[in-house]
This record gives C-alpha cells, structure tokens and sequence, in this order.
C-alpha cells in the first residue's frame, strides 16, 4: 500500500467552459501539474442546462470567462471561475460570496516571469483542492472500534441529541464518503493469522530505524508490528484507503493487547490517511490534507500557555515525515497514561522554527477552523518535557489571547490537525468550495 493507491481513486472529473483555442494550452498545463483529473465538456459559454444534468458525474466546473448567473452557483458544484485581466471588472467576488465559487485571474500580457508563473500557479492549487474533494469522495474509511457513538474521544463539551444518527448522513452527503465499522474481534482474528516472522521483520526495522528504544521491549514493538499488519490486511478488505481506530479505550476495556501508534506512523510514511481514537473530523482533515499537499498531518490534543504564547499539541502518535518524503528521528517508548513499560508509541523530533497550520474539519457543523505559528522548543520552556502527557509534542508560538476567545471546543473537540507549512489560505479556499464557515482562531 503507497500512496499510488490514490491513482486507484480514479481522476477528478471536471466540467470546463470556455473558447477551446484559447484555453487548451492552459487545460494541457493544469493536468501536467495537478494529475488525476479529466476535463470534460469545452462550451464556449455557459450551458447551466447541460452541467445539471450530468451534475452527478461531475467534481467540480471551470469557468474561462466572467459571468454572473446565480444559476451557475445554485447547481452546487465547487466551481472556479478564471478571469481575464483586461475584462471589464464586474465584482464576482462579491456576486459569488454565498456560492462555492473560487475566483483567479489570468494573462497574456505579462511582462514579468514571476508575475505570469504565480497566476498559473494560483489556478494550479485551487483545481488541486477539487481534485482533492473528488479522491475524499470515492474514498472508504474503515473504522475500528467497540463503541456505538461518534468519536467519544474528542470531547465536544456538548453534542446536539441527532449526532451520532445524522453524522453518518452529513459526511456522506457532503464529502461522498462512507465508513465502514468494524469490531475489534475482527482485528484480533486477523492479528492470530499474522506469521511472527513478519512481524519480528517490521518491528526490527522500525527499532533500527528509531535512535532508540525506551522503557518498553521487543515484545510491544513485535505485538504493535503484528497489529499494523492485519490492519493493512483489513483495509485490503473491506476496500479502505484510510483507517481509525479507537486504540485508548479499547486497550483500556482490554479489547486490545497493543496499541496503534507504530503502525500509525507507518502507514503516514505512506501517505496513507490514518489516526487513532476514531477521530472521524480529524480523519477527514488529514485525507485532505494529503490529497492536497502531499504530507501527513500530526493530530494531537491542545494545551494553551498564554504566559508563553505557545499551544502545545500531543499524541503518542506522530508520522516522522512531517514534509512528506523527508524523515526526522524518533524514539520508541511506552505509552503514556499507564504503568512504566506498558506499550509502544512514538515521541518524534519534529522540526523547530518552521511554520504550521493547525486546522480542523467539523463535519456535523460545516465549519473549518485554521491557525498558524512558528514551532519552538518545548524542553526551553518546560523542565520533564518529553515526560509531560503525550511522547510526542509540538509547541507553537500563536496568538493564544485570540485562540482563547475564539476556540470552541463543543464544534471542533479537543483535537487539531497540524501541518508543517503555511496552509491558511488553502484552507481558506477548500472552505469556499465546499460551503463551509471558516474560523480564524488566531485572529
């Protein structure tokens, strides 16, 4: 499993409008630069008509021209409408405001290299964030877990009485994606079938790969390895391509004898979507992410420092390529919140003096929230840092007097995605095309 599983996914289907003789050359670029997506249609002007009726099979629509149809907003389909410069200015902005409709602008006149790559750049990532959707969409999303109600473990402080009956509804009809529950019985069948020679051969790897390994064994790495594995074969199964699963409980209600967390690194090293505790919003926001940027986001509870300016956010699980294809170093340790020795999880160096975003869908309430700051050493400000709750943890310098008034826990739990990089405006962007509420923590 790699990430070319994604090409399994199938290509982004989108519908274009605009004179062929002067688009194409564009067209042509976009699928160099975006891949996995098909353009369809090539109307010279609107045909609202025809986008309806083939509404069903289509991702998205690209409009070469300025128009103002309320008709093109209310078919409901992320849409980007690329305006010439030296069009008369007709205020689509504002026109579009209430629709899922992104705006850029293009020319052929010039002067500057730059000037010219960054209007082509800025159609690029915006035909990403639908090609993006598309790949959620045909997604399935496996769920491990003994429990009946919906990600109990991101404590909302309060959930509206139809949640866990209409959020299955609302993430499929927004995001065209469906989950598929299993139990942890499953798991444990598939575990016994697991040859120990495989999995001593994974847990080898992962402890040469680490600096070290710290107040746990062989024996937990070897149990994580063969849990990873039938996982993997469980996804194979029921035809997943991204995987959650309620690892605390679970090993605290004795369903389990290991936890996620190796195995969860390893699947990020594969760009393949994946987190813990069956954090459903947080799952959503990392595929996402992904599918857009190309690397794993580091999900991890929120701790706000106001003295400091800083939010600490921590997990015993961590990918150790916060970039993508890079690797950073990383100990094995046992897991945090039990007897010394107990379990394996991983407590990674992830890099200082960067910028994150840290962001978070809300599925059930349409809302997205994003912040960004500056990574900074937690061990300068804290004494027994690596020993405080979670193994991993990332400190950020943010605006926390604007986080503080602004963070709504009962919308967005108590979780957060975080990505290495400046993804506001992405984000920003991803909101417009798919309705829903931005929230600016940090402003």
């Amino acid at each position: 499993m790699t990430r070319e599983n994604e090409k399994e996914l199938g290509n982004a289907k989108i519908y274009v409008v605009g004179n062929p003789e002067k688009i194409n050359k564009v067209l042509t670029e976009l699928q160099s630069r975006c891949g996995g997506v098909d353009f369809v249609g090539g109307d010279a002007t609107l045909n609202i008509q025809r986008m309806k009726e083939l509404k069903a099979e289509l991702d998205g629509i690209l409009v070469f021209g300025t128009y103002l149809d309320r008709e093109l907003g209310s078919i409901g389909l992320p849409t980007i409408m690329v305006k010439d410069l030296w069009s008369w200015e007709k205020g689509i902005q504002r026109f579009y405001r209430d629709y899922k409709v992104l705006t850029t602008c293009l020319s052929e006149t010039d002067l500057s290299p730059s000037i010219s790559s960054q209007r082509l750049d800025d159609l690029t990532e915006k035909t990403k964030l639908i090609v993006a959707l598309s790949k959620v969409k045909k997604s399935r999303l496996l769920d491990i877990t003994h429990q009946e109600t919906i990600q109990p473990c991101d404590q909302r402080d309060s959930k509206p009485s139809d949640y866990d009956e209409s959020y299955p509804k609302i993430l499929k009809e927004l995001f065209g994606l469906e989950v598929v529950k299993i139990s942890f019985e499953s798991l444990n069948q598939e575990i016994e079938c697991i040859e120990a020679k495989e999995a001593e051969e994974v847990a080898d790897r992962w402890i040469n790969e680490a600096q070290k390994v710290s107040n746990t064994t062989r024996e937990h790495v070897v149990k994580s390895a063969k849990m990873y594995l039938a996982v993997v074969k469980l996804m194979q199964q029921y035809n997943a391509n991204s995987v959650t699963m309620s690892g605390w409980s679970g090993f605290a209600d004795g369903k389990i004898d290991a936890f996620p967390c190796l195995g969860n690194t390893e699947l990020s090293k594969k760009l393949i979507p994946n987190n813990c505790e069956s954090l459903i919003d947080a799952l959503v926001t990392e595929m996402l992410g992904i599918y857009i940027m190309g690397r794993p986001g580091f999900v991890g509870d929120t701790v706000v420092d106001p003295l400091n300016g800083v939010i600490i956010w921590g997990h015993c699980k961590c990918p150790i390529n916060p970039h993508g294809g890079d690797r950073v170093p990383y100990i094995i340790r046992d897991h945090t919140g039990w007897p010394k020795g107990t379990g394996a999880g991983v407590q990674v160096e992830l890099p200082l003096n960067e910028t994150i975003t840290a962001t978070k869908v809300s599925v059930y309430d349409r809302k997205i929230s994003v912040l960004t700051g500056t990574t900074v050493s937690g061990r300068s400000l804290y004494k027994g840092f690596d020993d405080i709750l979670c193994r991993t943890k990332l400190a950020a310098k943010v605006n926390t007097r604007a986080f503080l008034k602004n963070y709504d826990s009962g919308t967005f739990g108590i979780h957060k995605v975080i990505f290495y990089g400046d993804w506001r405006e992405t984000f920003k962007n991803l909101a417009t095309l798919t309705g829903f509420e931005i929230v600016e923590e940090d402003k």
